[in-house]
C-alpha cells in the first residue's frame, strides 16, 4: 500500500483520493476494489489460486485493510503470491505484508500453496489476544503487534510488480468484521486500476481481477 496517490474515479458524484498501489510496495500493475468502513477490524475472502505463470518477479492476490481511507499509513494484508523475488522460488505462497504505524515495512512468506485450489485467508485484529493475526482457514500462521487496532478501508484485488504483468484472481464471499459486528458479506464500492489491470463484481458476492 504505497504512499502515493492519484485523483480518479467519480462514484455517486464524489471524488475519491485513491492509493496508486495497495500491496508489496512496488506494484506497477494492479486492480483493486475498496470499501470504506468505520472501526474495521478484519477482512476475509476465499481465493482461487489458479495457475499463475512462471518467471515473473511477482504477482499477488492481496486481501487487506488500511488504517486510513487514503492507505497512506499503516496497513496489513495477506493472500497468495508467486514469483522469483522475496525468496519465493517461483512457487505459490501465502504471505503477510504490512506497513507499520511507525513507517517500517515487513514481508513474510507463510508457506507454499497448491494451484487450482480455493483457500480462505483472513487478516484481523484480535481483541482477546491483543494482536494482529493472519489466518489460513482455521490456522494462524502469523501474528504480531502494532499500535493501531482499527481501519477505515477494506481492499481486495490483484497486483503485479511490472506494468502490463500477468494478473488473475477470483475472490468469493469477501467479508468484513467491525467493532461489535460479526462477519458480514460485502461487495466493493469503488475501484482503481493501473498498468492493464481490470476488476469486476462476480457471483452474488465476489470479484474477478485480471490483466493485462
Amino acid at each position: 500500500m504505497k504512499n502515493k496517490f492519484m485523483l480518479s474515479l467519480v462514484l455517486v458524484a464524489t471524488l475519491f483520493i485513491l492509493p496508486v498501489s495497495i500491496a508489496l510496495a512496488q506494484g506497477q500493475a494492479y486492480a483493486f476494489g475498496y470499501k470504506n468502513l468505520n472501526l474495521l477490524k478484519g477482512v476475509r475472502v476465499y481465493l482461487w489460486t489458479g495457475t499463475p505463470p512462471n518467471g515473473q518477479a511477482w504477482t499477488a492476490a492481496p486481501v487487506g485493510m488500511c488504517k486510513y481511507v487514503s492507505c497512506s499509513g499503516a496497513e496489513i494484508e495477506t493472500g497468495w503470491i508467486k514469483g522469483t523475488e522475496y525468496g519465493l522460488g517461483d512457487q505459490l505462497h501465502q504471505y503477510m505484508s504490512r506497513t507499520l504505524d511507525t513507517g517500517g515495512y515487513e514481508f513474510v512468506s507463510l508457506g507454499t500453496l497448491s494451484e487450482n485450489t480455493w483457500y480462505q485467508v483472513k487478516t484481523m485484529w484480535s481483541d482477546s489476544a491483543h494482536r494482529w493475526e493472519v489466518w489460513l482457514f482455521n490456522n494462524v500462521p502469523w501474528y504480531g503487534w502494532d499500535s493501531w487496532q482499527r481501519g477505515e478501508v477494506a481492499a481486495v484485488g490483484s497486483e503485479n510488480r511490472d506494468s502490463g504483468g500477468w494478473m488473475g484472481v477470483w475472490g468469493w464471499h469477501p467479508e468484513y468484521a467491525l467493532t461489535g459486528v460479526g462477519w458480514t458479506l460485502y461487495n466493493y464500492d469503488y475501484l482503481a486500476t493501473l498498468g492493464g489491470g481490470h476488476i469486476i463484481h462476480a457471483y452474488d458476492f465476489g470479484y474477478g481481477a485480471w490483466g493485462p
